[in-house]
């Protein structure tokens, strides 16, 4: 009778570790395809352009994330290119996963305020986008900084509803209530980024009111905004309290020095203002669970941006004798990064 009961234990034993190792193995597989592990949770990324200093080939696509990799961070940020199709995002997002980078990843309409059916066209955009990144991309950011799109104007704050130029606001709700649902109708697992930039704050509140759904957010900040930490409203708040106030977890989307037009990045700067930036996101991980610098590498003028306006990037760019650019130098701020990466664990 003994011998049995003991026989019985022992199986019952195998069982239960079955158990727990079958759980263990699937909580594994997700945390792996959607989201990162807890050791990884804090999303240290880079703003990833696909084409940059060339045009995209999947062979210079995958030197940037060598880049990437190099510098250390656990997460990219896509855009999505409406031009170049569904094919070309599936192929970035599938080779910086085979290279274990989460993927924050950008879309919106060509011109947003030409969209006819904003809600429509938001939806079966985000749903195709869902459907076929599903597994793959964790988050997906709607539009870049839409508040800015709805204001009257550059010269209001944003902190008032009446900031806003109503036709403009409609138009961005809609597509972004349609985006979203789109989404999750692809891709139910998804984390839904809506981000903006400086005090535009009383869009958000609108959007609240106006049942857009969203669980993360977003925000970008630069040099010539002063330092997070201490730039408070009219009324006192103080922006980061304001954020804080959504209760919602939040990402820095986009943070760097402000680079001259005529001058360029001043380098010691952009190193100093990123350390202090990373140090105050780390300090603040409760409420802060990303950030991401923008961006990987300098932009080469173009006939929109002024001479050096684009030279955000960690890496310089290198002209080619036949006029081509290529990767340059690291900047100070890329070893500055690298080093924050590595002891902000």
């Amino acid at each position: 009778m003994n011998q049995k009961t003991d026989q019985q234990k022992n199986l019952w034993l195998m069982v239960g570790i079955g158990a727990v190792i079958v759980i263990g193995v699937v909580f594994g597989i997700l945390a792996a395809t959607h989201g990162l592990t807890k050791k990884n949770a804090f999303l240290w990324g880079v703003m990833t352009r696909e084409a940059s200093l060339q045009d995209y080939t999947l062979d210079y696509w995958n030197k940037e994330l060598g880049y990437d990799k190099q510098l250390g961070v656990n997460s990219i940020k896509i855009d999505y290119d409406a031009h170049a199709g569904y094919k070309r995002s599936v192929e970035m997002v599938q080779s910086a996963k085979s290279k274990n980078l989460e993927v924050l990843f950008t879309f919106a309409p060509a011109d947003i305020l030409k969209v006819q059916k904003p809600y429509d066209e938001g939806y079966s955009l985000g749903k195709k986008l869902g459907t076929k990144l599903a597994g793959q991309v964790a988050y997906y950011q709607l539009m870049s900084e839409p508040a800015s799109t709805a204001l009257k104007g550059g010269q209001f704050t944003g902190t008032l509803q009446s900031d806003y130029d109503q036709a403009k606001y409609q138009i961005v709700m809609n597509w972004l209530k349609g985006a979203s649902d789109g989404v999750r109708a692809g891709d139910p697992k998804a984390k839904i980024v809506i981000n903006d930039q400086w005090t535009h704050f009383a869009f958000f509140d609108m959007i609240a009111r106006d049942g857009v759904k969203f669980d993360y957010l977003g925000w970008n900040w630069f040099s010539d905004m002063g330092f997070l930490g201490d730039k408070t409203l009219d009324n006192g708040t103080k922006v980061f309290d304001k954020l804080k106030s959504y209760n919602k977890p939040i990402i820095l989307t986009e943070v760097n020095e402000r680079p001259d037009s005529v001058k360029g990045m001043d380098e010691n700067a952009q190193s100093d203002f990123i350390q202090k930036m990373a140090d105050f996101a780390w300090a603040n991980k409760d409420a802060i669970k990303g950030f991401f610098v923008l961006e990987l590498t300098d932009q080469p003028a173009t006939q929109i941006h002024a001479p050096k306006s684009e030279y955000y990037g960690l890496i310089k760019f290198s002209q080619n004798a036949d006029g081509t650019y290529t990767f340059g130098q690291p900047k100070k701020a890329f070893a500055t990064y690298q080093n924050i990466i590595k002891t902000h664990k």
